[in-house]
């Protein structure tokens, strides 16, 4: 699953590895920083998604970005107000 869960909050894998088709769409504010919000497919999906890439966010609120279990990143989007 793309879900995860840590306490209580939800969590999207963001992982930029994981995604393809990487079109940015607008800017999102956070912490007075700019993230890129993005349009993408994970890889061997065609449905597509909007959301951040975790390298990104890892540089604004890095308390925001956990490492899965499968060594890729997941972001908690609520604690970057998305």
């Amino acid at each position: 699953s793309l879900l995860g869960m840590a306490g209580g909050a939800a969590m999207m894998m963001s992982d930029k590895r994981l995604k393809r088709d990487i079109k940015k769409i607008m800017d999102l504010k956070v912490n007075g920083k700019t993230l890129g919000w993005y349009r993408y497919r994970y890889v061997g999906q065609d449905t597509w998604h909007e959301g951040v890439m975790a390298n990104e966010v890892k540089k604004v609120k890095p308390e925001a970005v956990v490492r899965h279990h499968s060594g890729y990143d997941m972001v908690n989007y609520e604690m970057i107000g998305a």
